[in-house]
């Protein structure tokens, strides 16, 4: 819920999350899901055929990947990259097929503690850095602060800064770049925790050295966290596996 409501932008993205909040919504207060943070062996896409109206997405499709797998989905845009992520995560159902998370059906999992979602356009408020960061959630140590803000290599910008953790930033973040922006995004999600972190564009405005960099600190301190991320073009060292998305699937 909180990784939705966190990564809404632009008009467009804020429309489709207030559905996809609505939906989880729902599944949260659904007591007869079964509930669970864990994520042990596999996500399964089986079989999947997904459309936008009359337009087809996915035909026949069938991934699987593997807890600790550190995946990268490559395309064009508009073959259906971000649309996978929200099947994974059960924010949109397949017509047909089925997405299984360690064998049980997404659709009956309410897994609102497994997942770090970051989008492309992660909204900043006007507000300090630590607090856009944590959200307003107060059970975070100072501890905990300093090293997702060391993994996502914030802390020389952050240092640079005369009120450091407490520097207000404007609405949107438009004093700082897009790929501190980006960087603030992946420490919000990661702060949490996450089983699987999902990354939707997200480091387009980083160069590779320093997404490389993020990704190796990431490797390192969330020793069984599984990456998913989207990209047109794949040239970082960090994964272990490239999907590429044709119009065939």
């Amino acid at each position: 819920y909180m990784s939705l409501l966190e990564n809404s932008a632009s008009v467009e993205n804020i429309k489709k999350n207030l559905s996809n909040l609505n939906l989880l919504r729902e599944k949260m207060n659904n007591s007869s899901l079964f509930e669970t943070s864990e994520f042990k062996k596999k996500i399964e896409v089986k079989n999947v055929q997904f459309n936008y109206g009359d337009i087809e997405i996915f035909k026949n499709l069938n991934i699987e990947i593997l807890k600790n797998d550190k995946i990268e989905i490559k395309s064009p845009s508009g073959r259906g990259k971000s649309t996978l992520l929200d099947l994974i995560m059960g924010l949109i159902q397949p017509n047909s097929g089925s997405i299984l998370i360690d064998g049980k059906k997404i659709s009956q999992i309410n897994y609102s503690k497994m997942f770090g979602y970051v989008t492309q356009e992660t909204f900043l408020y006007k507000d300090t850095i630590e607090n856009n960061i944590i959200m307003y959630r107060q059970n975070f140590s100072k501890d905990q602060i300093d090293k997702i803000i060391n993994i996502c290599c914030l802390d020389k910008m952050i240092n640079n800064l005369e009120n450091k953790l407490q520097y207000v930033l404007d609405e949107g973040g438009l004093n700082l770049s897009g790929g501190q922006r980006q960087r603030i995004g992946i420490a919000r999600a990661l702060i949490s925790n996450p089983k699987i972190l999902i990354l939707d564009e997200a480091t387009n405005s980083l160069d590779k050295e320093l997404e490389n960099e993020i990704f190796q600190n990431i490797n390192s301190h969330f020793k069984d966290i599984t990456i998913i991320s989207v990209t047109h073009e794949s040239k970082s060292l960090w994964s272990n596996r490239i999907i590429e998305i044709d119009e065939n699937n």
